[in-house]
């Protein structure tokens, strides 16, 4: 699974690396209004803020109330 991961990974690099390499040849972007970009950018930035960011939260809640220590029980 973990070489699936990297391979994936690997082409998503690549490929947003030749959007970065050829945007300026993209005029047919102009007519498109700058507000456009931004919110989609908001909405990617918030996707990956609930798919990755939030179970990693989870498991660190976890462990930290699997640890037993005092300062838990006193946060409760």
């Amino acid at each position: 699974m973990g070489g699936y991961i990297s391979v994936v990974g690997l082409t998503l690099a690549v490929c947003l690396g030749l959007v970065h390499i050829f945007v300026s040849r993209a005029r047919w972007l102009a007519w498109i209004p700058e507000s456009w970009w931004i919110s989609g950018a908001g909405g990617v930035s918030i996707a990956y803020i609930f798919l990755d960011i939030f179970p990693e939260f989870n498991q660190a809640q976890t462990e930290v109330e699997d640890s037993g220590g005092w300062l838990v029980g006193y946060l409760e």
